[in-house]
């Protein structure tokens, strides 16, 4: 993962996207929360949580539910134990080599993380292996304009000029909004993360696209 980007952005990283999502993003992580579905008990896993806002809003929707949250970036991770009382736990560790048992979370959860992935493939067959058999994955992520309708050369304008201009006026990190966009830009199609995550192994794959289609949530179930 380009955990390098990220750590110069934390301060502003939280504000920006709001602001650059006209304030969206928080439904956004509701709808892949309420598709989790997490429950009192459960073992869940935030895969590349950031600053945490996942993570956070599942621990404090249930408690008693053991919420576990990986990125490789430290300065992500500190940002997310400083602004937490809740019961969450931080470990600092890369999606494609998730340090843990398999099938020992009764979910995974993902938050515009996929795109970021060195090896996407691997990342999805992690996820798929620590998570127990009829539990949920769960990943949240932007659509690029490639897979878009009529809305697909505003779209692409706004993510090639609009979103690292005032992203880098804000944060003064224009090359971090370069990076953003261009990931956005150049990522898979629904169709196409989908064939993947079924590849991992998870059945019943499904996609839900949300604002315009420019967001899709992808939840599968472990077999």
């Amino acid at each position: 993962m380009e955990e390098n980007v990220f750590a110069p952005i934390v301060g502003t990283y939280d504000f920006l996207n709001s602001f650059l999502s006209f304030s969206q993003d928080r439904r956004w992580r509701r709808l892949a929360i309420s598709l989790l579905e997490p429950k009192p008990g459960m073992m869940i896993l935030d895969m590349g949580m950031g600053t945490g806002k996942i993570a956070l809003e599942i621990a404090r929707r249930n408690q008693a539910t053991t919420v576990i949250g990986i990125d490789p970036c430290c300065q992500m991770l500190q940002r997310a134990r400083n602004g937490t009382s809740e019961d969450v736990h931080f470990i600092m560790a890369q999606a494609e080599d998730i340090p843990f048992p398999d099938a020992v979370f009764d979910g995974v959860i993902t938050g515009f993380t996929l795109r970021n992935v060195t090896n996407l493939e691997r990342a999805l067959s992690e996820l798929t292996r620590v998570v127990k058999p009829g539990g949920k994955v769960v990943c949240l992520e932007f659509v690029p304009p490639s897979a878009q309708g009529v809305q697909r050369l505003p779209y692409r304008f706004y993510l090639s000029f609009i979103l690292p201009f005032i992203g880098g006026l804000i944060s003064r990190q224009r090359n971090a909004y370069t990076y953003l966009s261009e990931s956005i830009i150049k990522f898979l199609t629904p169709d196409e993360v989908k064939q993947l995550m079924e590849h991992s192994g998870l059945c019943n794959v499904r996609v839900h696209r949300f604002t315009m289609g420019i967001v899709a949530i992808y939840m599968g179930v472990s077999p």
